[in-house]
């Protein structure tokens, strides 16, 4: 019995052995033939694809099926960038006097411009020079400005070279026109501040931004309603990269000054009591410069100090910090002085100076933080 069992696992494992080589010689046989087959015939299928005509396309492209739909018009915008159809496009945007054929032109570029892969040859091929003088020509319609605007965010996202590119041919005087519509805030005023945002990203572009009046324009628009959240944000961020940068104190404080005109202050108020906000201010540091604001010989910045201290010592995670800087040490010494003459004189009769200095202390003692000394 023994010796049959063995017998048939001496067969079974002859078998095994012998299929595998079987397989391995299948596989090394086919890929030789593989091998042996001219390139050209590897490329039958874009062979095919270059065979079919643009007629033929543009109807696929106007299927019922998806899939036929989808397949035609990768096709077309791969072809669209060779050299001599993309330069074709490029000069139709620019020199056509037929405004439809200018309208289709940026559509196509649009396109383009999604495909990460494209952007170089595009702008190497001289897009954003074009696409700039799509948004300075007032003879084209919005959706020819907007595609333009949004073709052109694409392309200079993450290179300063680009961005001082466009300023270059000219792109803040369309731009501010769009921003500044009497009309009802829409698309085309959306994706013209999602470039300013952009253009906001490179330091040397700053002084020329500020010098078009940009300040003032973000500002306005910081007060309008896009139906989308994150606008005022937008505007608000690049007004911060606006002016932080600012050397003369003097030209900080006249901006400052002017953005109260436009009640931006309970704005950014709601974006400071928000806890995504806040949290992720503590964690940049800004806990560490608060004393210094607390300690401002200029009432006005100590009102501030205290405000932004008084919603961020809501956060037990950053109670401990508030001590150790000092910043606590300032409340108190704050406290004191308002004892011992007038309030400080607030920008504004939200609340009074000595109610936050009240809840900041109540809110420490209850915590049993205090335990550090603070009196120093």
């Amino acid at each position: 019995m023994a010796s049959n069992l063995g017998a048939d696992r001496l067969i079974y494992f002859t078998a095994g052995v012998s299929l595998v080589f079987m397989m391995y010689s299948v596989v090394r046989h086919a890929t030789a033939l593989f091998d042996s087959e001219p390139q050209e015939s590897r490329n039958i299928l874009g062979m095919v694809e270059d065979k079919i005509s643009i007629d033929a396309l543009a109807k696929l492209a106007r299927s019922d099926s998806i899939v036929l739909q989808g397949s035609s018009v990768r096709i077309l915008l791969s072809r669209a960038m060779h050299d001599a159809n993309l330069r074709y496009i490029l000069d139709t945007v620019a020199e056509s006097d037929l405004e439809e054929e200018r309208w289709k032109g940026v559509t196509t570029l649009q396109l383009l411009t999604r495909s990460e892969s494209n952007r170089t040859t595009l702008v190497e091929s001289g897009a954003l020079e074009v696409l700039v003088g799509v948004l300075k020509d007032p003879t084209n319609r919005e959706k020819s400005h907007r595609y333009a605007a949004v073709s052109i965010c694409e392309l200079i996202s993450g290179s300063d070279t680009r961005r001082r590119q466009v300023v270059q041919y000219g792109i803040l005087e369309p731009l501010t026109r769009f921003l500044v519509k009497v009309e009802p805030a829409n698309e085309l005023q959306y994706w013209s501040l999602m470039v300013v945002h952009q253009l906001t990203a490179c330091e040397g572009l700053h002084a020329e931004l500020i010098r078009f009046g940009l300040v003032r324009t973000l500002a306005e628009m910081s007060r309008l309603s896009f139906g989308n959240a994150n606008m005022p944000k937008i505007c608000l961020q690049s007004l911060v990269r606006l002016i932080v940068i600012m050397d003369d104190d003097d030209d900080v404080r006249w901006y400052l000054t002017e953005l109260l005109d436009f009640d931006i202050v309970p704005l950014i108020a709601t974006y400071i009591r928000s806890a995504a906000f806040q949290l992720q201010a503590l964690n940049v540091g800004i806990g560490l410069r608060l004393p210094k604001c607390l300690a401002s010989k200029d009432d006005e910045v100590k009102y501030w100090a205290l405000s932004v201290a008084h919603e961020f010592i809501q956060h037990p995670q950053w109670r401990h910090q508030f001590i150790e800087s000092r910043a606590f040490a300032q409340v108190i010494n704050i406290g004191l002085l308002i004892m011992s003459r007038k309030p400080l004189k607030t920008a504004t009769e939200i609340l009074p100076a000595k109610e936050y200095i009240i809840d900041i202390l109540v809110t420490m003692w209850g915590s049993g933080k205090t335990t550090v000394s603070f009196m120093y």
